[in-house]
Parts: C-alpha cells; sequence; structure tokens
C-alpha cells in the first residue's frame, strides 16, 4: 500500500488553484477573481476577494461566499 499524499504528473510542480463559491462569482467580478489569482501573496487573495464583494454587494458577504486558495509549490 503506497501512503497517501499529494501526486503530480510531470509538468504540474508549481502552479496555483482558486475555488470559489458562486457567491464569489456573483457579486465580487471577474477583475477582481483575475487580480486574486494574480496577486504575488496568494496567501491574501480570500481576504482581497471579500472586500471587493463587500464594495460591490454592500457590507455584509453574501451566504454563499466560499475561497479555497492553493499554491503549489515543489510538490
Amino acid at each position: 500500500m503506497r501512503p497517501f499524499g499529494p501526486r503530480c504528473g510531470e509538468g504540474c510542480d508549481d502552479g496555483r488553484i482558486l475555488i470559489l463559491s458562486d457567491g464569489v462569482w456573483k457579486y465580487c467580478g471577474f477583475e477582481a477573481i483575475k487580480a486574486a489569482f494574480e496577486m504575488s501573496s496568494f496567501v491574501d487573495a480570500a481576504s482581497f476577494l471579500r472586500a471587493a464583494t463587500q464594495k460591490r454587494a454592500g457590507s455584509g458577504l453574501p451566504d454563499d461566499f466560499s475561497v479555497i486558495a492553493v499554491e503549489l509549490a515543489g510538490i
């Protein structure tokens, strides 16, 4: 039995994955999503998208706001 762990095919040692709920797509807009994906510090992507969503949707967040930001580095 092989131990469980991250697996990656050839050529995908580095990269980013940004998983968003439809509330993020609907409220923050494509330009904000693109900007978050291109941020030098991907750790800040979720808070950046939260601020962009609040700016367009009002002070509160929609009930379906979820962000998962993954940086693949040296897997």
